[in-house]
């Protein structure tokens, strides 16, 4: 255990990959789980993400998770004081985005994209948090791999 946590977890995990061929451009999925078992609870998480090209120049990429965590009540539990019931929160999260690679420069790739991620919570976050989302606009550099092999 944690300095600060009188009790071991137990965590459990597997996950499940594919990367092949949809409607003539490569996709990349993995799927995972994983539980968390500690104060005689069990606490799962999920999780989906996928990178899928669909031409040449374009991806389509996406995140989807789904947790059930202890967020309040995060403090120290100290050894021989009763743990108080748990007070467990769901939070799920969604991500969607688009990147299109800018014709090759050189040894590198350029590449500009975007995504938005929203957010759903259970009531007991909805004070504090809101309907959170965002949204990100970025450049993407990767060398060619050409250009990897003259790296010292």
């Amino acid at each position: 255990p944690e300095w600060f946590e009188p009790v071991d977890v137990v965590c459990f995990t597997a996950s499940a990959g594919f990367d092949g061929m949809a409607k003539g451009g490569p996709l990349a999925v993995t799927a995972a789980w994983g539980e968390n078992r500690e104060y005689g609870y069990a606490l799962d998480g999920y999780l989906v993400e996928w990178d899928w090209r669909l031409t040449g120049t374009s991806t389509f990429y996406g995140r989807g998770e789904a947790v059930l965590k202890e967020i309040f009540g995060l403090g120290l539990h100290p050894p021989g004081v009763p743990i108080e019931p748990l007070v467990l929160s769901h939070v799920n999260a969604l991500t969607l985005g688009y990147v299109f690679d800018i014709p090759q420069i050189t040894r590198t790739r350029l590449g500009i994209g975007a995504d938005i991620s929203v957010y759903k919570t259970s009531e007991d976050l909805v004070e504090y948090y809101g309907s959170p989302h965002s949204y990100h606009v970025f450049l993407r550099w990767r060398p060619t791999r050409s250009a990897m092999a003259h790296m010292h």
